[in-house]
């Protein structure tokens, strides 16, 4: 039996020719022609499954063609004719990104995906509170003289933060102003400043080189904590008082002078203070607070004046 692929346009066989197939295929078994019966019963299975399949495909493409095609409403078609951009979808405008809000002169906010050299408008006159926080790709500001007031927080955890000019007339560094500024290497405080808060610069890991004017007379608690790459220090000769956890893990701080204007020293000032070896406490020092000095395990001398009214050390003990 020979099977034709020419007959249709699909080059399928026929119904017949598949039921003929599977009758041969049966004899040649019965006579003992295994292989050849075989043979021929898979052809003709294979042949019906595909007539079978091929009429129901057009069965299917009739009963599509006879089915009306849906007409466009016509209002919509004349829309289009007389106005082409009627039947498009309406879009909400874009709003303008603001990087910054200034309110009565003070810049109280910026953008955190704000660029990373920003330039404060001139005529600004004060930053305010956490206007930069977390401003994570900030690495320089240029602030104007016109700026006297930075407040809290102002550049709390700009991580990425390296270089900043203060502006002559600042008054006051703010409590954690700078706090978490880690990439931030060196500062020089104007002579304007009187005070620094409450753990402004603390966790600026990268701090090595600090300028402070003799014209601060306090300097916050944590002020300097956990500048792990501060190693020396010099206080202004009207600071009265060393707060408490001032340095705490300043861990390679080596070099420190206290001035004689100091009258007391806070809890755990220099806790962490592990690089230290030589400290000397002037005789005006009158108070000192729990464990200055805990865990500066490379502390050899701490040295008291023997006149001291009240301090003296015994047997490296203060």
């Amino acid at each position: 039996m020979v099977f034709k692929s020419g007959r249709q346009e699909a080059g399928i066989c026929t119904l017949l020719e598949g039921i003929l197939g599977i009758a041969m295929g049966i004899a040649y078994i019965v006579h003992g022609y295994v292989f050849w019966g075989i043979v021929f019963l898979g052809l003709s299975v294979y042949c019906l499954y595909y007539t079978t399949r091929t009429l129901r495909a057009k069965k299917t493409q009739k009963e599509q063609k006879k089915q009306p095609k849906k007409q466009k409403p016509r209002e919509t078609a004349q829309i289009r004719e007389q106005d082409p951009e009627a039947v498009r979808p309406v879009q909400e405008p874009q709003r303008m990104r603001e990087d910054y809000t200034i309110e009565n002169g003070i810049l109280s906010y910026c953008s955190m995906d704000l660029l990373r050299d920003f330039t404060i408008p001139d005529g600004v006159t004060g930053i305010g509170k956490g206007a930069f926080e977390d401003c994570n790709e900030l690495i320089s500001v240029a602030i104007p003289d016109t700026v006297t007031s930075i407040g809290e927080t102002a550049f709390l955890d700009c991580y990425r933060l390296s270089d900043i000019r203060l502006p002559s007339g600042l008054v006051r560094i703010e409590n954690g102003t700078f706090s978490g500024c880690s990439n931030l290497d060196s500062i020089e405080i104007p002579d304007s400043v009187t005070s620094i808060g409450d753990a402004a610069f603390s966790g600026c890991e990268s701090l090595y080189s600090v300028t402070i004017p003799d014209g601060v007379v306090s300097i916050g608690e944590g002020a300097f904590s956990y500048c792990s790459s501060l190693t020396e220090f010099r206080f202004p000769k009207g600071i009265s008082r060393i707060e408490g956890k001032t340095f705490m893990g300043c861990s390679i701080l080596r070099d420190i002078t206290i001035p004689d204007s100091v009258t007391s020293i806070g809890d755990a000032a220099f806790s962490g203070c592990s690089s230290l070896e030589c400290i000397t406490i002037p005789d005006s020092v009158m108070e000192i607070g729990a464990n200055p000095f805990s865990l500066c395990n490379h502390l050899e001398q701490l040295q008291v004046s023997p006149d001291h009214p009240t301090l003296e050390v015994i047997d490296g003990v203060l």
